[in-house]
């Protein structure tokens, strides 16, 4: 996938450097001598078309017979052969367009005078416009086929989940783009009948043109006819109305899939990005090359040579793109093509008690010869953000008890301590109890942490192994591994995570000590750093450690080597990105960096993705794109309660709802962040649930309007404990306590959300649930336990 958008890229700059040159050509020479100004770029033609059709040969062939190889030993399901076929025709059509742009300048090359038999160039000019409209169809069919579809129906999401998409509608519903089809295809066939009847009619009228050595000298008025123009114009309009085409079934793609989930449409999702990543450059660039190829000094010769005999900068575009699109969209083997198992890798749970069951159903579905990795949770997120911003508070005094509190009772802790090393400003901070163990690294939040930042150049990671040979010595960030190193702050932080883990062993005979490493920016390399350390030392010293490392925008650490050793060592490593966070994006340096641990992708239009596939992430990203808002750590909040509020949307899980009443009953300070910042309590999220149930195109909006309900930046979750110790909420509207009654209810949630697909089963009183479904505002009328806007 690298390699092939890397090919995209080069192509749209190759092509970019020939239409340049060409303009230029147009725009400083004016010589009128038939054999000078067919020849020049007769030749270069030639020459690039061979290259050109060399490599679409190649790919055909390769396509071809990988493509065959890879579905030979199964059945051909109807969206991969469509898929299959329109490529396919991509690359038949590209290749009959070569060979009609490589024919009339071979004769230019071997013969001055060939040009002027005005019926070849006329049949070619014919041949070539219907592969370019023919492509412009298949394009725009292709922006169609990833839109949402219902059979019978609109072209809408399936309310249930199930993946439905133009691809598997009947070709009856392209007829409209057929219309334009053969609507340009007129305008092709008159703009050939002018130019084969006016094509330097006053030269073939010269008996001075009878000879190759008379054509050679014979100078030529090069002005088309004002018809030819007319009908050059709509062609040109045609390519615009094909392009306006593509933009708006895209932009319809995205409108619709924006509210449909993820993990459902995942297809839809990664095919309308790599049509965006790809294709909008080809439509573009084919009208500017015609605007300046056509419209611009065209009394020039060479403007009629470098349009009549064929769009060079198109070629080279097109040839290119199109090659790549097939490698992209070529199936992959089928010892690689398991789907099953990236299903079971993408797979997450919401609460840590869900985690255990969800990972005995995983073993119980186990793919065979694979071994399947940790588990992201969601809980766990939650649990490290607040730590990870805990740390950036700890030298505050007012308020610091409460905010303490709550972290306690997210993780089950009930004692801390802070580390901090002075001279590189290094703040660890430690937590213990029942519960296990937590370190958090405060991210960068000095002068002396940005210079830190800014050490890029590498150092060997300790303990020196493996060969420069080869790349196979893991190196890391210098700044990094300085600020872990500084004052043996690594020892003290190892050995005193080790003394606790003794302690809590001794008490929890028989029993791995959960240790969760985690960390904010700067921080989150420094967790990357301390949890492989703390994992090495504890399997030299015997300790069993249940260790997981979760963090925030961080920055890629080390080499490909070293992710390779971090991944055998503390597997259960999760890097949580806030869409384009430009910290997390960034710092590849090319091959330099690579990331360690798990991806996790989440945006603040509710999508999580876990363990995305290379092609997922990369899409995923927008080219030279980056922010900086979406760095900080209220960006990461406000991104995961989004991924939670979409679950009460037709874009949820289908096992989501059930997830996130689950993940609202399992601790108190979650309860107070779904009140603080999405003003949501379990009373509201039931409604929500039974009204979604019932109606959900009804409720897709949900996410939008709460989310747009509080104006500013997210507020701040420690200030809010803080906020809760200083001003106790009245007993009417407190929030409900970790009782017996509400942990078995959160018990049950949890049971029904470990079953894959399992919806709410309805069973609500009815009146309540036509007026949740009827009346939005229905949710803020009800007596619950903890009654529906209790947060107000």
């Amino acid at each position: 996938m690298k390699l092939a958008l890397g090919v995209a890229h080069a192509a749209f700059v190759l092509a970019a450097i020939a239409l340049f040159a060409e303009f230029g050509q147009k725009l400083t020479m004016h010589e009128n001598n038939l054999k000078t100004t067919a020849s020049n770029p007769g030749i270069a033609n030639v020459v690039l078309g061979s290259i050109g059709l060399a490599l679409l040969l190649w790919t055909v062939f390769c396509w071809s017979r990988h493509s065959l190889t890879a579905l030979s030993s199964r059945q051909w399901a109807g969206r991969r052969r469509r898929l299959t076929l329109l490529v396919a025709a991509e690359l038949a059509v590209q290749l009959v367009n070569i060979l009609a742009f490589i024919l009339p300048n071979g004769g230019i090359v071997a013969d001055a005078c060939y040009q002027w038999q005005a019926w070849i160039l006329g049949l070619s000019t014919i041949v070539r416009w219907t592969c370019w409209n023919t492509l412009f169809f298949l394009i725009c069919v292709h922006a169609h086929n990833v839109n949402p579809w219902r059979p019978g129906g609109a072209e809408k999401g399936n309310a249930e989940g199930l993946e439905s998409l133009v691809i598997n509608a009947p070709l009856s519903v392209h007829w409209s783009k057929g219309i334009l089809w053969v609507g340009m295809e007129i305008v092709v066939a008159l703009s050939a009948w002018l130019g084969i009847s006016s094509t330097y009619q006053d030269v073939h009228d010269s008996s001075a043109a009878s000879s190759v050595a008379d054509c050679a000298d014979q100078e030529a008025s090069c002005e088309l006819p004002h018809g030819l123009y007319i009908t050059v114009a709509l062609m040109v309009a045609f390519s615009g109305i094909w392009f306006c085409l593509w933009l708006f079934l895209i932009y319809r793609a995205k409108r619709h899939l924006l509210n449909l989930p993820y993990a459902d449409f995942k297809f839809a999702n990664m095919f309308l990005r790599l049509q965006e990543r790809s294709r909008w450059v080809f439509v573009v660039f084919f009208t500017i090359s015609l605007a300046l190829l056509w419209f611009v000094n065209n009394r020039s010769c060479f403007s009629m040579a470098f349009t009549w005999l064929g769009l060079l900068p198109c070629q080279i575009l097109a040839t290119l793109n199109i090659c790549v699109w097939a490698y992209m969209m070529c199936p992959l083997p089928p010892g690689q093509d398991t789907p099953m198992l990236q299903v079971e890798l993408q797979r997450f749970a919401w609460t840590q008690s869900q985690h255990d069951q969800v990972q005995k159903a995983r073993q119980l579905q186990g793919l065979q010869g694979h071994s399947l990795p940790p588990l992201f949770c969601v809980q766990t997120a939650f649990a490290g953000l607040y730590w990870s911003g805990l740390v950036y508070d700890s030298h505050e005094a007012e308020g610091m008890e409460a905010k303490m509190g709550w972290g306690y009772e997210l993780l089950g802790l009930d004692q801390h301590e802070l580390i901090w090393e002075h001279r590189l400003d290094t703040k660890v901070l430690l937590g213990w109890g029942p519960g296990g163990i937590a370190v958090a690294f405060r991210g960068t939040a000095s002068l002396r942490n940005a210079l830190s930042d800014l050490q890029v150049w590498r150092s060997d990671h300790p303990p020196v192994r493996g060969s420069r040979m080869m790349w196979q010595r893991p190196v890391v960030h210098s700044g990094f591994l300085r600020c872990w190193l500084e004052d043996g702050l690594n020892q003290r932080v190892v050995q005193r995570v080790l003394a606790l883990a003794a302690a809590w062993e001794a008490d929890h005979p028989g029993h791995h000590v959960p240790v969760l490493v985690t960390g904010h920016s700067l921080g989150g390399a420094l967790s990357d750093l301390a949890a492989y350390d703390i994992a090495q030392a504890a399997a030299a010293a015997g300790a069993k450690l249940r260790l997981a490392c979760y963090t925030y925008g961080a920055p890629r650490v080390g080499n490909h080597a070293y992710a390779r050793d971090h991944a055998q060592v503390v597997p259960d490593t999760w890097g949580v990105i806030n869409d384009q966070d430009v910290v997390a994006r960034r710092g590849k340096l090319w091959v330099l960096y690579k990331r360690s641990g798990h991806r996790v992708i989440i945006n603040t239009r509710g999508d999580l993705i876990v363990r995305p596939t290379y092609a997922e992430a990369n899409v995923q990203r927008v080219p030279g794109g980056g922010s900086i808002s979406q760095h900080y750590l209220g960006g990461y909040q406000r991104a995961l309660l989004a991924v939670c509020l979409a679950q009460f949307s037709a874009k949820r899980y289908k096992e989501g709802m059930q997830g996130v009443m689950a993940l609202a009953l399992a601790a108190q300070p979650l309860q107070a962040l779904f009140c603080q910042e999405l003003n949501l309590t379990p009373a509201d999220m039931q409604d929500l649930a039974r009204a979604s149930e019932a109606s959900p195109e009804k409720w897709s909006h949900v996410r939008r309007k709460r989310m747009g309900a509080r104006s500013g930046p997210p507020g701040k979750w420690q200030d809010a404990a803080a906020a809760a110790a200083l001003s106790p909420i009245s007993p009417s509207t407190a929030l409900v306590p970790l009782a017996s009654p509400l942990s078995t209810q959160a018990d049950s949630l949890i049971a029904a959300s470990a079953a894959p697909g399992l919806h709410s089963d309805g069973s609500h009183d009815i009146s309540d649930l036509k007026a949740a479904t009827t009346d939005p505002e229905a949710a803020t009328n009800r007596s619950d336990p903890l009654p529906a806007g209790a947060c107000n």
